[in-house]
């Protein structure tokens, strides 16, 4: 088997074993789902599933390591001399980009963590994370320390305000990228 034949194959097992986790966990809750009955359910042993995703919990932030580089990434691409707000801004888009065909899964996620308060503090632990890279970024754009922290902090704040508005509407009248935007101009009209 080629190389690519062989990485494409284990990326459909591991989204077959990420969506029917979710599908679980979404129909009976989190807690009362063994990972066995996702191995089941996504037709593989349970040995397979422990060879893509370390515990249960990892079947719901298995994608952050690829976040977080992507995050990393936006923010390089952010023009040089801009100001930092705007390269975050920028950056938060180029995230938010990459879920809008995400929505309903998105939602699913969102109410299975809710439900469970180990995996509320895995989505904060994974905010803090997010917070901290956004301040090394600006950090290496020369900002100052508590300033870029700052402004990781608020702009986390605005990401969770825009995804949270987004997820709450019945129809896809704006975008998350939309919801996004609007949240930073209220900031701005707030700070003024």
């Amino acid at each position: 088997m080629s190389p690519s034949l062989r990485e494409d194959r284990k990326v459909r097992t591991a989204t077959a074993i990420a969506t029917a986790a979710l599908d679980l966990f979404a129909a009976r809750g989190y807690a009362a789902v063994t990972v066995a009955e996702i191995a089941a359910a996504a037709g593989v042993a349970e040995r397979t599933l422990y060879r893509y995703f370390a515990d249960k919990e990892e079947l719901l932030f298995a994608e952050d390591e690829s976040w977080r580089a992507g995050l990393r990434a936006a923010i390089g691409q952010q023009r040089a001399g801009e100001p930092p707000i705007t390269v975050l801004r920028g950056a938060s888009a180029t995230v938010a980009r990459a879920l809008e065909d995400r929505r309903e899964e998105v939602r699913r996620r969102g109410e299975v963590i809710a439900s469970a308060p180990a995996l509320v503090a895995r989505e904060r632990a994974k905010h803090a994370a997010w917070e901290t890279i956004l301040a090394d970024g600006l950090r290496e754009r020369g900002v100052a320390a508590g300033e870029a922290r700052l402004l990781g902090r608020i702009t986390v704040a605005c990401y969770d305000e825009a995804l949270t508005r987004w997820l709450a509407q019945d129809g896809r009248q704006r975008t998350l990228g939309a919801e996004l935007n609007a949240a930073f101009a209220e900031l701005g009209a707030l700070a003024t």
